[in-house]
């Protein structure tokens, strides 16, 4: 078993090359150094190959290029650094970014793991008792000459159908969630519609829309900063987003400046801009763009989200607790008082 998985690994690769080559070590030495500290054999034969074809004169982002194991925003910025003699700060540049994306990823997903846990751990217990409490249960209540309540009737159908046919239905209910969940939030062609009931819940709209805008500052500025073209940077901003509605604006906004308009004429020109980028933000990009500031003041505004997204989902856990403890009471409440009602219906029954 592998330490890391092999996206971890690759981006450990270049952290710890920028940190040798800003040390004054030569690239061959820090790649030399880099590989016994790997525990993944691909990304070993990768610097293998790296080194071979340095020494065969190839330069260093070409090697890279060659591998076919990290993004053309990544390439990019080697060979800008590589030219321009800013490689460490370039790269630096890249570990930057892949920490940063790293950090919009947590925070979706720590705003996603508290309900899930709840949410499965609650299933799994109200199996639990439907499978082997409620048909104890109902061989009780068959014996009594009494009405049962229907929700108690309910539950006993529910005991008697897991009791009958759980050994099946439960598996292939769980896959089919399993599958489901993997269709709607994971799979290229079906993943917008997880994206837009995602999108339709406002604590998590509010989440996903700040650490996309952190995601358009902090990687468009970077890589404007470093020398790249924006026409280039739009097209690497469009890959990396994880959001539908932003990865259509940038494909627009990208064709708009490569046909020579300005990013205002850009956002204008899009209908749907104003649903995915505040007017803030938007004046902002705008003023910057006229100044000649642009890059500096979209890494202003992806810090500004950066910090209101971490905020946001802590937000939405704290917001997320009461809610699913009333939904776990409700669940308790509906097996209390499935079972209490026929015993309160019995002893009505012996008074006189």
């Amino acid at each position: 078993m592998t330490l890391f998985s092999n996206r971890q690994e690759e981006e450990v690769l270049l952290e710890n090359l920028a940190m040798l080559l800003e040390a004054g070590v030569g690239v061959t030495s820090a790649l030399e150094s880099i590989s016994p500290q790997l525990r993944n054999t691909k990304i070993k034969k990768v610097i293998s190959r790296i080194q071979f074809d340095l020494d065969s004169g190839f330069p260093l982002w070409k090697s890279f290029e060659k591998t076919g194991l990290y993004s053309q925003r990544v390439i990019s910025l080697m060979r800008m650094g590589e030219k321009s003699g800013k490689l460490v700060e370039n790269l630096e540049l890249i570990s930057q970014q892949s920490q940063k994306e790293r950090s919009f990823q947590s925070q979706v997903q720590a705003a996603l793991f508290y309900p899930l846990i709840v949410f499965s751990l609650t299933i799994i217990v109200g199996l639990g008792v439907s499978w082997f409490v409620l048909p104890r249960l109902a061989g009780v209540f068959s014996s009594l000459d009494i009405d049962l309540p229907w929700i108690t009737k309910a539950l006993l159908a529910l005991g008697y159908f897991l009791q009958s046919y759980g050994v099946v239905a439960v598996p292939v209910l769980s896959a089919a969630t399993i599958v489901a969940f993997y269709f709607l939030f994971f799979f290229p062609k079906t993943r917008k519609v997880g994206e837009a009931i995602l999108l339709a819940i406002p604590g998590f709209r509010n989440l996903l829309l700040e650490v996309e805008i952190s995601r358009f500052g902090n990687l468009l500025g970077g890589l404007l900063q470093a020398g790249i073209p924006i026409d280039d940077a739009l097209a690497s901003l469009r890959d990396a987003t994880l959001l539908d509605p932003f990865a259509r604006f940038y494909e627009h906004l990208q064709k708009q400046v490569a046909e020579g308009n300005s990013i205002k004429k850009g956002f204008s020109s899009y209908s749907s801009a104003k649903k995915i980028f505040p007017a803030p933000v938007q004046s902002l990009v705008f003023a910057a763009e006229q100044s000649g500031q642009l890059p500096g003041s979209l890494m202003k505004i992806g810090r500004l989200f950066e910090e209101r997204s971490s905020n946001t989902a802590r937000g939405v856990t704290t917001a997320l607790e009461p809610i699913m403890l009333f939904l776990v009471w409700l669940g308790v409440a509906a097996v209390a008082i499935a079972v209490i009602l026929p015993i309160y219906s019995l002893i009505g029954g012996f008074n006189p």
